[in-house]
């Protein structure tokens, strides 16, 4: 059975604890009732809280930041101030604080810190995570959900791998229709969920004939569902922790799944054709990942189609457009056309064609430049824009 979470408030204004306590979200989580120095002081050394907020306000607030900083070094502290005292937030991150919120209290920003935290949480706690791709583009039609499928497929059955495959949008299943399947769950049953374990998780995946394991987006309009940030991340994490392999196929929408996925996984291919308006969304999607100083996923430029005939050249869009590409598959309309209606992902149907290569090429590429685990950490806490293109940095957890 899991421990539950016990936080600790430091501020000598029971309104404030009260208020803090009536918006956790976080399943298993308790705010202390005591809220006094001598009490933390009491509990550091056998009982300490999984995480402390300190109020700016507290009497030698930024000195105990520092000493705590300096002698509990795993212990997780958010400093809480009025939102207009800037500099004394400023203060508490240059002591050691590890992330911030605002004052009054706003439910989102409280759910965001504590989610971040669980997030942050499992990956110090060595839980095993595996290799997460996200496939994605703004364009539809270029043939983003047929590569996520086949890729999960050769991961499996050529490279040897337990493959999780996730359909993670809030559209309706394209691939349940590619892979022939009727999953008896889909993501419509996370609706409402804002906390998703392991449990949960591995009774919703279906077992695809080619061994992959599969999660659905809903397969009807009546059971669409829109899942909060806090779930998709909540998701990813235990999915992550099930698979050697985790592939998820998104929506061409800019919305909260999307932006979740991007920020989690490892790579990200960022699929176009060779036409502008493909080329232009791909390059858009890349641009704003490569500015968010958050985001550490590894884009990649993957040229679909890449010898249709009237296409712009890979050269052209390298030499032009500035932004390399990372493989190319070839056109083959026939042979991807074949497989869809057939409900049978061509790497299994036709193995030796040259698209089916291709894809095995990408899965060794990708396989080989796995990062070590625990070498990364990209849950952070929020940040509070400034205004003038300034923002009030922190640290991750």
């Amino acid at each position: 059975m899991t421990r539950p979470q016990r936080f600790f408030y430091l501020t000598q204004d029971a309104a404030r604890r009260q208020a803090l306590e009536g918006i956790i979200d976080l399943p298993g989580a308790k705010l202390s009732r005591e809220q006094g120095h001598s009490e933390l002081l009491r509990d550091l050394p056998t009982r300490p809280p999984d995480l402390l907020f300190v109020d700016g306000e507290y009497p030698g607030a930024l000195g105990l930041i520092r000493s705590l900083h300096e002698n509990y070094a795993d212990l997780p502290i958010v400093a809480v101030a009025n939102i207009e005292d800037l500099e004394v937030l400023r203060q508490a991150m240059l002591a050691g604080a590890d992330g911030f919120l605002t004052r009054p209290f706003q439910a989102a920003s409280v759910s965001e810190t504590l989610h971040a935290f669980k997030a942050a949480q499992l990956k110090r706690s060595g839980a095993p995570s595996g290799l997460s791709i996200a496939v994605a583009s703004l364009k539809g039609g270029v043939g983003k959900s047929t590569i996520a499928a086949n890729l999960a497929v050769v991961m499996q059955q050529q490279k040897k791998k337990e493959v999780i495959l996730l359909e993670g949008h809030h559209g309706l299943s394209d691939l349940s229709i590619m892979l022939n399947v009727y999953p008896p769950h889909t993501l419509a049953s996370l609706a409402e969920k804002t906390e998703v374990d392991v449990d949960m998780v591995k009774g919703l995946l279906h077992r695809h004939s080619s061994g992959v394991q599969f999660l659905a987006a809903p397969t009807s309009v009546s059971d669409m569902v829109e899942l909060s940030a806090a779930a998709w991340v909540s998701l990813l994490g235990a999915l992550k922790s099930l698979a050697e392999v985790l592939i998820i196929d998104t929506a061409p929408s800019a919305d909260v799944a999307l932006a979740q996925t991007l920020n989690a996984c490892d790579h990200a291919l960022i699929i176009s054709s060779p036409e502008m308006p493909g080329l232009r969304r791909a390059l858009d999607v890349i641009e704003a990942m490569h500015a968010d100083p958050e985001n550490a996923t590894q884009p990649h430029l993957i040229l679909n189609r890449a010898d249709m005939p009237g296409g712009i050249r890979e050269a052209d869009i390298t030499g032009k457009i500035g932004e390399r590409v990372a493989m190319t598959l070839p056109h083959d309309p026939t042979l991807a056309t074949f497989a869809l209606n057939r409900g049978i992902p061509f790497v299994l149907s036709h193995p030796r064609s040259r698209l089916s290569h291709r894809i095995a090429g990408l899965a060794d590429i990708l396989l080989a430049e796995q990062e070590p685990e625990g070498s990364r950490n990209r849950f952070s806490l929020p940040s509070l824009s400034l205004g003038r293109g300034q923002q009030l940095s922190h640290q991750t957890i």
